[in-house]
């Protein structure tokens, strides 16, 4: 785990923020804030998860560590595991501070974005007061649940909403990718759906590249458990590694 200074703020800053935002948003059960393993912090808006605070401290680095070796560039500051029948969204503040949220799958997926954005020092921020919004929470007009104040589609009940208002000085708002444009202000970045639409494509081309490599490295792997050489694997296996290839990255 990093010893370096973090941007955007100190540890303790962010795991205030951290903590301020999980702890208004609906599904949360257990927000832990830990040091060097023990336990900083705490707030149970579900009570009877409190028991299991200690541990989650406790065990919060070796989640970390465990999501790191698998981690393009091996090292995350970001990770989600499933504790207790719940899911655990677990994330490294740097200089040992960690936090830990536990709750429904649904509230903790929605809580990655913006924890991420308050670890690389980008929250957002109203564009006519200055205001970081990233702590406060929305209400979903539809069915009443507490969301993160940028989620535009309740994981609860799919309702699509992106129209804010800022709570610090009443300006109409309204949600553009990883950021908030004044409602009347026209627009500087894609539509969500555009940019949602190129994120989707990024994943499946990633995917295509990691499922192209995991077919090369089977290849050659079983090529050489039957006892051929690299070179006559490579002879052999041209053709049809081609044509895998060319049937993965056809777009459809």
């Amino acid at each position: 785990m990093s010893t370096s200074p973090p941007k955007g703020g100190s540890p303790e800053e962010k795991l205030t923020s951290i903590m301020t935002l999980a702890a208004g948003v609906d599904g949360v059960d257990l927000v832990v804030g830990a040091h060097e393993g023990l336990a900083y912090s705490v707030n149970a808006p579900n009570p009877e998860m409190q028991i299991y605070a200690d541990e989650l401290a406790s065990l919060s680095t070796s989640y970390l560590e465990a999501a790191s070796h698998s981690a393009v560039g091996g090292r995350t500051q970001l990770a989600i595991a499933g504790y207790a029948s719940r899911s655990l969204l677990v994330a490294d503040l740097g200089e040992g501070f960690t936090i830990s949220i536990l709750g429904d799958p649904r509230a903790t997926t929605a809580l990655f974005e913006p924890v991420r954005r308050i670890l690389e020092g980008r929250p957002l921020k109203c564009p006519k007061c200055g205001a970081m919004l990233e702590i406060y929470t929305y209400t979903c007009p539809s069915c009443g649940r507490r969301l993160t104040f940028g989620t535009a589609v309740c994981p609860y009940c799919g309702a699509y909403n992106v129209s804010r208002t800022c709570p610090n000085c009443g300006t109409s708002l309204r949600l553009a990718v990883d950021r908030l444009e004044e409602a009347t202000a026209p627009a500087a970045r894609p539509a969500l759906a555009e940019a949602a639409k190129e994120r989707v494509g990024f994943t499946v081309s990633a995917l295509r590249v990691l499922l192209a490599g995991a077919i090369t490295a089977a290849y050659y792997l079983s090529s050489l458990i039957a006892g051929l050489s690299l070179l006559e694997a490579t002879v052999a296996g041209a053709a049809p590694l081609a044509a895998s290839y060319i049937l993965l990255f056809t777009k459809k």
